[in-house]
């Protein structure tokens, strides 16, 4: 089973999601969304870039309570999923459309830390543009010491930062624009694989 990260919302409902992985074992999940496309999209992004996952296809989607199925439209991780630079690419030109037109009123410090992370994820794929492909959980450490570098912006400002922290955080501002399918991608990406996609930027970087 793959366990949602995200707590319960004050309107999200609990949704069992059922669906067959690629190697035709079933898989079912309860998670607490506020839409059924929302679990859809989480779940199926979970089970990509876990371990013991692949790309889900949903079969149902139900209220966990009742059992009563909720949705016609059934999504699967082959069709409704981007490449990972796309998605990634999507999320940065969220962000800094926003902080540009001032959508979004972030605070001075805020703005400026997204900015940097903007910066720093077109640096790296501009030098490696498939690093993002691949990734997958099951990496951990006792430290951040070897996920963590030091970035130079274009203003010659100092920004410390884990790549993976960096993107999750993002994509959470992205999130502030509307909760599309590459934004949840993303959040999970940069959440699961955490280590593993942190150790690839700074590498993309050396």
């Amino acid at each position: 089973m793959i366990h949602q990260s995200q707590p319960p919302q004050p309107n999200s409902q609990s949704l069992l999601i059922s669906g067959l992985l690629p190697s035709g074992e079933s898989f079912s999940d309860v998670v607490d969304a506020d839409s059924s496309y929302e679990a859809m999209i989480r779940v199926i992004c979970q089970a990509r870039y876990s371990d013991d996952g692949g790309d889900l296809e949903v079969i149902r989607v139900a209220d966990a309570r009742t059992g009563a199925q909720l949705s016609e439209v059934l999504l699967s991780a082959d069709q409704d999923l981007l490449r990972e630079v796309d998605a990634v690419e999507y999320v940065l030109h969220t962000v800094q459309t926003s902080l540009d037109n001032g959508r979004i009123a972030w605070p001075d410090e805020t703005s400026i830390q997204l900015r940097a992370f903007v910066e720093f994820f077109e640096l790296v794929l501009s030098q490696a543009p498939g690093v993002f492909e691949g990734l997958c959980s099951g990496h951990s450490l006792t430290s951040d010491d070897d996920i963590t570098i030091v970035f130079e912006d274009s203003r010659s400002s100092d920004t410390e930062l884990v790549p993976a922290d960096a993107l999750f955080a993002l994509a959470t501002a992205a999130l502030e624009e509307g909760g599309v399918a590459a934004v949840y991608q993303v959040l999970t990406l940069a959440g699961l694989t955490r280590v593993a996609l942190s150790q690839a930027c700074i590498r993309a970087l050396v």
